[in-house]
């Protein structure tokens, strides 16, 4: 971890204590002469920046401190919403545009042009509402995580399921009660479930795939986790949005044998 990630906080404000400081110098330098626009322009401008750092930058900080598989869902959340409901989502962007422009206005109008800052929470408290409530409706079932099942492929004929069929193939996901919550949700309102209160979910080992294809994988402690076209109707879904996790194979594993021979042909 490099200097700025270990104090980054400590940047930005370092950062705009000092654009306010160089303001207050130019007001200083030029105080018998500050009716010049470019001078009353610098410290305006100045001032604006340097309090936009110091009083901005902590939200920033923390929204991108996040945990980043949480940031992701919360991504397609939004993303999904935006597809099956374009015109509510137009109405809130439009709505926070005209809170912030409207205080900024304001502010300005007022001459306190250090609590710019202000117009930017104010815009944000009703984009953070209409995210909790598009994420409250996403939720619909709050306890889905009951209804998954994992389940360990123990035997390689295990996989003759997914040979053909195409499968739904998470990677570098742990299957824990947030992301089983928000997997069957998600397929859930994409409408895709051929059974409600009811969702497996298969690990694959790459060692399981090295028993029955041969050497495929290096590595062959890591795996992924499927779910296959009997519990979702893949036909169905549309491609929404994009969960990067999540990759659609259509005869997947025949199309990765087919990869494998054409190598070992060479």
């Amino acid at each position: 971890m490099n200097f700025y990630q270990k104090h980054t906080y400590l940047i930005w404000q370092l950062i705009g204590w000092g654009l306010v400081l160089a303001a207050f110098i130019v007001l200083l330098v030029n105080l018998n002469d500050y009716n010049h626009d470019y001078i009353l322009g610098s410290v305006v401008f100045l001032t604006m920046f340097g309090t936009f750092a110091i009083f901005v930058s902590p939200l920033v900080i923390w929204l991108r401190k996040r945990d980043k598989a949480e940031q992701e869902r919360n991504r397609c959340i939004i993303e999904l919403h935006s597809k099956l409901h374009p015109v509510q989502e137009v109405i809130s962007v439009l709505f926070v545009i005209f809170i912030f422009f409207a205080a900024t206005i304001a502010i300005a109008r007022l001459g306190l042009f250090f609590l710019f800052p202000l117009g930017f929470y104010l815009a944000a408290l009703p984009y953070l509402l209409h995210r909790y409530i598009v994420k409250k409706k996403f939720y619909q079932i709050p306890d889905a995580e009951k209804y998954c099942q994992t389940f360990e492929l123990t035997q390689p004929e295990g996989l003759e399921l997914f040979e053909q069929a195409p499968a739904f193939v998470y990677f570098g996901i742990v299957p824990d009660d947030k992301t089983l919550r928000f997997i069957y949700n998600f397929y859930r309102q994409c409408g895709s479930m051929r059974q409600e209160q009811s969702l497996r979910l298969v690990h694959v080992t790459c060692g399981m795939m090295n028993r029955r294809y041969g050497t495929l994988f290096q590595n062959g402690d890591e795996g992924f986790w499927c779910v296959s076209s009997e519990d979702v109707d893949i036909n169905k879904y549309t491609a929404i949005c994009y969960y990067s996790r999540m990759t659609i194979y259509d005869g997947w594993l025949r199309a990765l044998l087919e990869q494998k021979a054409a190598a070992e042909s060479v």
